[in-house]
């Protein structure tokens, strides 16, 4: 047996856990591709979850601004997009408020 024979099978073995790992990796990313894009239309469809919103009222809330909304969603061109809103001054209730759709 030759030394060129005896490595035939090694480059073999070598390429088919190549081909096994590239596979295995190809699914991967598209299975991250797809988890990714199935979050963005859910709070595109449904809004950001609490636990975004929160801290993005107390921030408001600091501010001297209360705010409320019915959702609070994100959308591909316009951004962050509050639906129902109604805002004031926070603590006067003497204050003028607005409401908007």
């Amino acid at each position: 047996m030759s030394h060129d024979a005896a490595q035939r099978p090694r480059k073999r073995r070598f390429w088919r856990l190549v081909r096994i790992y590239f596979r295995s990796f190809r699914i991967t990313i598209w299975l991250i591709a797809l988890l990714v894009l199935g979050c963005l239309i859910y709070v595109n469809q449904v809004g950001l979850p609490g636990f975004v919103k929160r801290p993005l009222l107390q921030r408001l809330r600091e501010h001297g601004i209360e705010l409320q909304f019915s959702r609070l969603r994100l959308r591909w061109y316009q951004g962050i997009v509050a639906e129902n809103v109604r805002f004031g001054r926070a603590g006067d209730p003497l204050t003028p408020e607005l409401t908007l759709k």
